[in-house]
């Protein structure tokens, strides 16, 4: 059964598509399979603070907590 998961932080997505930036270049600089980066991007396996900070670099006009959703119920 394929099943696909929503995104967990659409925040995120829409910055990466505004950006330009490929999902797999996003998971080569964070040294992980593509695959890894899409079971955190459903929040299916939890971030690293090392990986939240890596990406937030990416976007420093964007506070970290909105990527991430920190602080919505």
């Amino acid at each position: 059964m394929n099943r696909k998961h929503p995104a967990a932080f659409p925040e995120l997505e829409a910055q990466l598509e505004a950006k330009g930036i490929k999902k797999r270049d996003v998971a080569a600089m964070l040294g992980i399979a593509p695959e890894s980066l899409s079971r955190k991007l459903t929040a299916r396996v939890p971030w690293t603070l090392d990986e939240m900070r890596k990406i937030a670099a990416l976007f420093p006009d964007s506070p970290a907590g909105v990527l991430f959703g920190i602080g919505k119920c």
